[in-house]
């Protein structure tokens, strides 16, 4: 089973809640940090320090298959651009981005990314999404050995 980490900001909570969603529904294991610590549109974060914070996101992507990444067009957080860089340079993983077409060619973003998918429109990057993360795992290749 593909376990899926979704790295994204505070202000992106409501994208990675339909994500977290959408691939669970596809049979998925999603990490979506901002869940486990408790944080919702309506709250703020919990009383936890910084340093469990980090250290429980690394461990997370260090498990997962995929990293999720989803990006803002006023991107403020340091968290994702370490999450990128730890899943894809110290752990091998596979990261799929989400940007807005502004950013997509940013050559730091394609350095870090398997996939760059532009987010015009996010039940149509949805489906770009699933694809995308079944292709970087494989899941293609097992099917049909499956089969």
């Amino acid at each position: 089973m593909t376990k899926v980490y979704i790295a994204h900001s505070p202000e992106e909570i409501s994208r990675g809640t339909f994500f977290t969603t959408i691939l669970r529904g596809e049979g998925m294991v999603v990490i979506n940090p901002f869940e486990q610590q408790g944080v919702t549109e309506n709250t703020s974060s919990p009383s936890t320090t910084s340093l469990t914070i980090v250290d429980q996101d690394i461990k997370d992507i260090s498990e997962c298959d995929v990293v999720l990444v989803l990006i803002p067009e006023v991107a403020r957080s340091f968290g994702i651009p370490m999450e990128m860089v730890y899943a894809q340079r110290i752990y091998k993983k596979k990261v799929v981005t989400i940007v807005t077409e502004k950013l997509q060619k940013h050559p730091w973003i394609v350095y870090h990314s398997d996939y760059v998918i532009n987010q015009e429109n996010m039940v149509d990057v949805s489906g770009v999404v699933i694809e995308a993360i079944k292709d970087v795992t494989g899941f293609y290749l097992k099917s049909r050995e499956q089969l």
